[in-house]
């Protein structure tokens, strides 16, 4: 899947457990809000937020990643997987997933709590939009046991990044293993020690930092 769609099952997966409910006390894994729902969502799916806590903060903290482009709300320009943005005062903001035809997923309020309805106005003001190139689903998922240039390239970016102390053999060995499951546990992924998605893109957003 793609970046989009890996956001869009996220969100979608935490709207229709109803164990969450809403709360901007966010007093337990389950309470959330608006803004809450979006960024736990995205670090399920390995996206750096940094110090995205609020509405008020998204953009900024989320465009430090270099995943995302940010434009002015227009309602004609809306594409499957925005995240649409309202910000006017510390107490007043609202964030929600568009997810295509004119239906959106969001916190709403502790009256209605989380939910996927129609699209309606509500005086947005940016889209946070995934870059075009970011998907990097065309990279094979790799494990212990795999031999490929694909694992030497991970090696290379652990020693250089994670600062491991690998043999950039092409050899998807046990100190790989234990090496892809340290930055996992450093980055807040799963730790599986598998190579996929999430632990792909985690790396290119590094990497694009510098």
């Amino acid at each position: 899947m793609s970046r989009i769609e890996d956001l869009i099952t996220e969100v979608s997966k935490r709207v229709a457990d109803k164990r969450y409910y809403y709360s901007q006390n966010r007093e337990n894994e389950f309470a959330t809000d608006c803004s809450d729902l979006i960024i736990k969502s995205l670090k399920a799916i390995g996206v750096d937020t940094f110090g995205a806590t609020y509405t008020g903060n998204m953009i900024t903290e989320l465009m430090r990643s270099n995943e995302f482009d940010c434009f002015q709300f227009k309602t004609y320009a809306m594409k499957r997987g925005d995240i649409l943005v309202k910000h006017t005062s510390a107490n007043k903001g609202h964030t929600v997933l568009y997810i295509g035809d004119n239906m959106i997923l969001h916190a709403k309020g502790k009256d209605f709590g989380l939910v996927c309805e129609r699209y309606y106005a509500n005086n947005y003001q940016y889209i946070l939009r995934f870059k075009e190139g970011t998907n990097v689903t065309n990279l094979i998922t790799i494990r212990k046991g795999s031999k490929s240039i694909e694992v030497g390239f991970l090696q290379m970016f652990l020693n250089k990044y994670s600062k491991e102390r690998l043999d950039v053999d092409c050899d998807f060995g046990p100190k790989t293993e234990q090496a892809v499951k340290n930055f996992q546990l450093n980055y807040n992924l799963q730790v599986d020690g598998i190579c996929g998605v999430n632990t792909w893109s985690k790396a290119y957003s590094i990497m694009a930092r510098g």
